[in-house]
């Protein structure tokens, strides 16, 4: 069976890029929650965290927790996804985590796929390098369960590089899947955080983040 898988690559704000499905994956080791999960946390109003404090989820490997988006994000779904603890997290880890994204993503039957890459400095595998273990481990899961969807890498920076690294990549691959580089969906340009959000300037009108207890 012959499948083409388009990769695509964004840099826009999360809340700006469209797809039925965005994973934000977070280290069980993170609190408060970085990057991208804190993100969706924010603007989700606390949900993520509230399922962590709950201890419905603490960012165990391999541990999921999907949230509705309710509009306050173009995704339709967010899938929150456990990536373990940050020390000894290498780039088997992440492939791993992708396929499971990819096995997920295929069981709730979406077409369209975000997966936000971990920062190259919190993660310790620069972004090119991620992308490309994300995108092996999404081809692994749709050698076992193919699907018609499309995969989008978003990346807070180093995007140039990541494209380079996903267009050399590109062509065909083990299992009849076809790669190929997809333009942005959005035009990637440099935006103004909004006030509140993790990272903004203090004085915003938004309920800061909640600080978790760090994992014993």
């Amino acid at each position: 069976m012959s499948l083409t898988l388009g990769v695509r690559v964004e840099s826009d704000r999360l809340e700006r890029i469209g797809a039925d499905l965005l994973v934000a994956p977070f280290f069980e080791t993170d609190r408060p929650l970085r990057g991208a999960a804190a993100h969706v946390d924010w603007r989700s109003c606390g949900l993520l965290s509230e399922q962590i404090l709950c201890e419905r989820v603490r960012g165990g490997e391999g541990e999921c927790v999907l949230l509705p988006s309710a509009g306050r994000m173009r995704a339709r779904q967010l899938l929150a996804l456990g990536l373990g603890p940050r020390p000894g997290f290498g780039e088997a880890e992440l492939r791993r985590a992708a396929a499971l994204a990819g096995r997920r993503a295929s069981g709730l039957r979406v077409g369209s796929l975000v997966f936000a890459l971990p920062s190259e400095g919190h993660c310790g595998i620069p972004a090119d390098l991620a992308a490309l273990c994300v995108t092996e481990g999404v081809v692994d899961a749709l050698r076992r369960q193919p699907a018609p969807w499309s995969l989008a890498l978003w990346v807070a920076g180093a995007a140039p590089r990541v494209e380079a690294a996903l267009r050399a990549a590109s062509g065909p691959r083990d299992g009849g899947i076809q790669l190929r580089l997809l333009a942005p969906s959005v035009a990637s340009r440099p935006t103004r955080t909004p006030k509140g959000a993790p990272g903004a300037a203090p004085g915003g009108s938004q309920r800061p983040p909640l600080r978790l207890p760090t994992p014993r």
